[in-house]
């Protein structure tokens, strides 16, 4: 069976679309909190999220499909070695994420994720592994 990768130059566009969903996300959150989390009355304004719920839901779809589309990237010499690696490092992530859950399972009994972290945190994770794996045999 054979995979197909996207060329390289989608490094580039997956990374800006995760930086800028992850961005324009993050700053409702930030708000949000940061107003939420203030002791003083006074200083809590009339606070609106910038964005509605349908928008905040295309930015994080933005920043998973940023996120995926890196991954799916090639590198700029990919050979043998780079397939076997990417085999390795999508068992390890899949160890470690099966791992995970089964440990807090274990502890909370039950678990309610989002998609978003259902889906981005594997997905970096892989990344993570990849890049210092990489870094580690060349």
């Amino acid at each position: 069976m054979r995979f197909y990768l996207l060329p390289n130059y989608f490094k580039k566009i997956g990374l800006l679309l995760f930086l800028v969903g992850s961005f324009l996300v993050g700053i409702d959150g930030f708000m949000e909190g940061f107003f939420d989390g203030s002791e003083y009355e006074d200083f809590k304004p009339d606070f609106k999220l910038i964005w509605s719920e349908g928008w905040t839901l295309f930015w994080n779809l933005c920043s998973i499909a940023g996120v995926l589309i890196y991954a799916l990237s090639r590198e700029k010499k990919e050979d043998e070695w780079h397939k076997v690696l990417r085999l390795e490092t999508g068992w390890i992530t899949f160890v470690i994420c099966l791992g995970l859950l089964f440990v807090c399972y274990a502890i909370m009994g039950e678990i309610n994720l989002s998609i978003n972290v259902v889906i981005s945190i594997p997905v970096i994770l892989f990344l993570l592994i990849f890049f210092f794996r990489k870094r580690q045999f060349e």
